[in-house]
């Protein structure tokens, strides 16, 4: 399986600019650290995938770690904001095809944005159409971060100059 997901990166990269992935690299848990072109604004993406017993079909699990959560916003305030992030994240964030989240850094403590996606693909498919499938989610993904909405003070987009 983990030759058909790297097959699958590498149609990706080599869509160019369509899907905005330059690179990737595995992780020790075996996962996939992607390289895109939200990285340079200190974006992370992490791809992760499962295999049924089976192995006829798999899932993959995008998460894009963009931002953080100020936890200095006054409670009442924040509350607000956290229940309109909630809102606002019915069937998907800032239509992309991902929902928001929230990590936290087992080091620091310290809490992060993510947008996370779980697709499901049917092992027989072609690796070419399974990255051109996923080449649009990357495609909302990037989409996503063009509107940003200023009410939310608490969450601090990385690669934000505002």
């Amino acid at each position: 399986m983990k030759q058909k997901i790297t097959s699958i990166l590498d149609h990706l990269i080599r869509q160019g600019s369509v899907a905005g992935i330059t690179s990737y690299k595995e992780q020790t848990d075996g996962s996939f650290e992607i390289t895109t072109c939200l990285s340079e604004l200190n974006h992370n993406t992490f791809l992760k995938y499962e295999a049924t017993g089976d192995n006829e079909m798999f899932r993959i699990e995008i998460k894009h770690v963009f931002g953080y959560l100020d936890v200095r916003i006054p409670p009442q305030e924040a509350a607000g904001q956290l229940l309109q992030m909630l809102a606002d994240n019915t069937g998907s964030f800032g239509n992309s095809t991902a929902f928001i989240g929230v990590t936290r850094d087992e080091n620091t403590g310290q809490f992060f944005a993510t947008l996370n996606s779980f697709h499901h693909f049917v092992t027989s498919w072609s690796d070419a159409e399974i990255a051109k499938a996923l080449s649009l989610h990357f495609f909302d993904l990037v989409g996503s971060f063009t509107i940003q909405d200023s009410e939310l003070t608490m969450l601090k987009i990385f690669g934000n100059t505002a």
